[in-house]
């Protein structure tokens, strides 16, 4: 009687370790799944540089030497019409 119960325990414990194992695989398996559903790729651009130029129109003080887009302040460190990186901020 006694090696009946050992087996049932023994058996049970293996049990435990095979369904843990099973749900930990699936749900790393549909996190990973998700993640990557839901990850957008990455575009990456080359960096354009520009300066701040004055500009003739009164409107504007300033303008981006890339794109010619005005602007009343030249502290800006990028244009946000064109996205060129200020050189002299």
């Amino acid at each position: 009687m006694e090696e009946t119960k050992n087996e049932v325990i023994s058996l049970s414990l293996d049990f435990v370790y095979w369904y843990t194992n099973l749900v930990y695989n699936v749900a790393a398996d549909i996190l990973i799944g998700n993640l990557i559903k839901i990850t957008q790729p990455i575009v990456i651009q080359p960096v354009t540089h520009g300066e701040w130029v004055e500009c003739e129109s009164a409107d504007y003080n300033y303008c981006c030497s890339n794109c010619g887009y005005g602007y009343t302040d030249n502290r800006l460190s990028y244009c946000y019409d064109c996205g060129a990186k200020m050189e002299n901020d």
